[in-house]
């Protein structure tokens, strides 16, 4: 049996893992970047998401260029904006 793929992404959940892009891991690298300066709150939710995901990326190139094909990058960036909530609220303590 095929696992679903997770909506809008173009890609599996194990996929996705792969990648690091799971809740756990998007909330610490969105908490580093913000302590780094490199994500403030002044940035839209599209950029956020993207640094992030460059961020988690970088640390699998492999798994990366493996599934670049398959990635719907607009739906990936969307999945990752679903779970900047925290870093947002984050963000406003400051």
């Amino acid at each position: 049996m095929s696992e679903a793929i997770v909506e809008g992404t173009g890609l599996t959940m194990a996929e996705l893992e792969s990648l690091g892009v799971t809740r756990r891991n998007v909330r610490r690298a969105g908490r580093r970047l913000l302590r780094q300066g490199e994500i403030d709150g002044s940035m839209t939710k599209e950029e956020m998401a993207g640094i992030i995901f460059d961020n988690l990326a970088s640390e699998q190139p492999q798994v990366v260029k493996g599934l670049v094909a398959k990635i719907d990058w607009d739906g990936l960036l969307a999945f990752i904006e679903k779970l900047l909530p925290i870093i947002l609220q984050i963000i406003a303590m400051f």
